[in-house]
C-alpha cells in the first residue's frame, strides 16, 4: 500500500510537494535540448523507470513522485509498492543505466524513518 506524506508541511527541508509534475521536468528538458543527447519522459514514474535497469530494486515498480528537493533538480521523493522501498529518495541521472547503483536510491520504510534519517543527516 503507498503512503502518501501526511502533509506538504511535515516534509522536511529542503523538500516541496510536487503539485504539478510538469514543472519538475522542465530542467531536463531544457538541458537535453541544449546539450542533446537525452530527453526525459514524459512523467517522473516514466523516467525513473527508463533510468533503472532490471536489477534495480524499482524496476517495475509502482513509484508515484511526491516530493522535489528545491535546491537540486535531480532529487525526488517517490511513494513505492516495494516494502523496503515505501519512500524512497532517488536522484535522476536523466539517462539509461545499466548499474544497478543508478539512479541512486535510497529506501526507508515510512515517513517516520524518512524523516528521522534525513534530519540526522543534515544535523
Amino acid at each position: 500500500m503507498l503512503s502518501y506524506p501526511p502533509d506538504g508541511s511535515d516534509l522536511p527541508e529542503p523538500w516541496e510537494p510536487i503539485a504539478d509534475e510538469s514543472r519538475s521536468l522542465e530542467f531536463p528538458r531544457v538541458m537535453g535540448e541544449l546539450f542533446g543527447g537525452y530527453e526525459a519522459d514524459a512523467s517522473l514514474s516514466a523516467e525513473l523507470q527508463r533510468e533503472c535497469c532490471p536489477a534495480h530494486p524499482l524496476r517495475d515498480r509502482t513509484c508515484v513522485p511526491v516530493a522535489a528537493a528545491r535546491d537540486d533538480p535531480n532529487e525526488f521523493l517517490f511513494v513505492t509498492d516495494h516494502p523496503e522501498y515505501a519512500i524512497a529518495f532517488v536522484h535522476l541521472t536523466w539517462s539509461v543505466e545499466r548499474d544497478r547503483m543508478f539512479p541512486y536510491t535510497v529506501g526507508y520504510g515510512s515517513w517516520e524513518a524518512f524523516r528521522r534519517a534525513w534530519q540526522k543527516s543534515r544535523a
